[in-house]
């Protein structure tokens, strides 16, 4: 192996296709390389297609090579050669189908040594590597390289996350494909799949990594442009394990769509995700926290919004929100947003250790009112500051519609209006804490909940 052939499996790896007698490569560059928007980084991303990966398919494996821009940006071959197939073979990758979505680059991680894996990287950073600077951390003084895949291929994700560790670019966060990273507060959420993100500060990248596209670097130097001298990296820095807050039981997380080792099991953080799957070393503060679960977790959803008839819907489908008794709980709200402002993490309706948490509940009377109002939502985001349209509409016709409605045990309770609603999980761990079952010191299940658990 050599660090050019080690590079094309990277772009293999990274969006390679292949078919009985064909290769495709795809390059997700329908916004950064979109001709009509960047007219002359379109043009370099085709020099450097004919200028730098057409000379390495011919030298390393005899094979010619062309691209596409329409639909997307692609490389295609119509045959393959015994060269590519028997590096592929060797090295444990899939010879048919989209590579990403099986590849295990167990064999890469020990065979190829730190050049091959630095070419490899450079492959997969050149494909799926995204420098869009809105793909920042925090501001525009964070830039990041965020490595992007779909599918369902946790391990791949993990490994990759290894060797960038291993060059000196160690991730700064992987966001996991998983209703717990996507969706840690909507119990309901079915739009969970967003994919996986490893987040590399560009500083590191930039110092350890490399692009083989000069329009790749180009766009990192922009990035750094962006960050006004600010310097950020996790070189040599174990990142400390912090962990606020609870996520709920997604209804997904039994889903036959993942894979079997993570099926049914709950995850309360990207790190915990990175443990479990050998991309990140256990800690102390981890393995504490997951001895207070009860703490971080809901088997009820925390906040769900949606139309009066969506919510309706999801009580009537569970019985034990169904056979509850609801209270039309009057309230003072400017009591509510006083509490919100002094303790954003405060319960109401209940006692010191259990009860609803005021800012989601305030949450979900502002998209309540806002949907109302149209322009004061984004699909089901409030617009703003959610205490700011609070603040603003209070006093108005609007608000006075909007009711809170309090079961008689700690189920969700709903705020409503005649359009639109919002379910609020109750914070609960002693209840909880009953659920849990212990598979291992980091992997755990929960039962259902049911009415005894409550009273």
């Amino acid at each position: 192996m050599n660090t050019d052939r080690a590079y094309l499996l990277g772009l293999l790896v990274g969006g390679g296709n292949l078919g009985v007698s064909s290769l495709s490569i795809s390059f997700p560059y329908k916004k950064w390389g979109q001709l009509g928007l960047h007219p002359v980084r379109g043009g370099n991303i085709a020099k450097d297609f004919l200028t730098k990966v057409q000379p390495l398919f011919r030298n390393e494996y005899k094979m010619d090579v062309s691209y596409k821009i329409e639909p997307n940006w692609r490389i295609y071959s119509s045959s393959l050669t015994d060269d590519l197939v028997n590096d592929l073979k060797e090295y444990g990758l899939p010879i048919n189908g989209d590579i990403r979505d099986t590849a295990d680059i167990g064999q890469i991680e020990k065979k190829f040594n730190s050049g091959c894996k630095r070419a490899f990287i450079a492959g997969l950073a050149d494909t799926v590597g995204s420098l869009a600077a809105s793909h920042r951390r925090f501001s525009n003084q964070y830039q990041i390289i965020s490595f992007e895949f779909k599918g369902r291929n946790f391990k791949l994700v993990a490994s990759i996350s290894r060797i960038l560790e291993e060059l000196g670019c160690a991730p700064d966060q992987i966001l996991w494909n998983h209703p717990n990273q996507h969706s840690g507060s909507d119990k309901y959420y079915r739009s969970w799949k967003k994919g996986f993100k490893i987040r590399v500060p560009i500083d590191d990248y930039i110092a350890k990594g490399s692009f083989l596209f000069q329009t790749k670097k180009s766009s990192a130097t922009e990035n750094i442009e962006l960050q006004e001298g600010h310097k950020f990296s996790v070189k040599n820095k174990r990142k400390r394990f912090t962990m606020e807050g609870a996520k709920t039981i997604h209804i997904d997380e039994n889903s036959t769509w993942l894979p079997e080792y993570l099926r049914g099991y709950h995850f309360i953080h990207n790190q915990h995700f990175a443990v479990v799957l050998g991309a990140a070393k256990e800690s102390p503060e981890l393995i504490s926290e997951l001895e207070n679960l009860e703490k971080h977790v809901n088997p009820f959803t925390i906040l769900t919004k949606g139309s009066r008839d969506e919510i309706e819907a999801i009580v009537q489908s569970d019985k034990l929100l169904k056979d509850r008794e609801y209270e039309n709980k009057k309230f003072d709200i400017d009591a509510l947003i006083a509490l919100y402002k002094k303790n954003p993490n405060g319960l109401i309706f209940g006692t010191k250790e259990k009860g609803y948490p005021v800012n989601q509940v305030l949450q979900g009377m502002a998209y309540v009112i806002g949907a109302t109002l149209v322009y004061k939502v984004k699909g089901k985001r409030v617009v703003g500051s959610f205490i700011a349209v609070l603040e603003e509409k209070i006093r108005t016709s609007e608000f006075r519609k909007v009711k809170i409605l309090l079961p008689e045990l700690l189920t969700p309770l709903i705020i409503t209006d005649e359009i639109h609603s919002a379910l609020i999980g109750a914070t609960n761990p002693e209840a909880y804490k009953k659920l849990i079952v212990k598979k291992s010191p980091l992997l755990y299940k929960f039962n259902s909940i049911e009415e005894k658990d409550l009273k």
